[in-house]
């Protein structure tokens, strides 16, 4: 059996940067989830970050490939590593 997540918020501050970690406003940019949460998905993919992800907490492939706010930036995507055709196969 395979599980799909789909969620908006990032999964955990150790993969991505936010700006300040002890600021309760960070919340709002992650949620830190004990790795059990990850034990029977096969595949998690979140949005909220501008930034692409691909990496694995267990079993579990996690997947971030957001464009951005296309308004912030003359080439239009803010994000200059997202694929639009990218594609996953589970």
């Amino acid at each position: 059996m395979k599980l799909l997540i789909l969620s908006d918020l990032h999964l955990e501050f150790g993969t991505f940067q936010v700006p300040d970690v002890d600021d309760w406003c960070s919340a709002a940019y992650a949620s830190e989830l004990p790795d059990e949460f990850f034990e029977v998905p096969t595949l998690w993919l979140h949005g909220h970050v501008h930034k692409c992800l691909d990496y694995r907490v267990g079993n579990c492939r996690v997947v971030c490939n957001p464009r951005g706010y296309k308004h912030s930036f003359a080439d239009g995507a803010e994000n200059a590593a997202f694929d639009p055709s990218y594609v996953i196969e589970v």
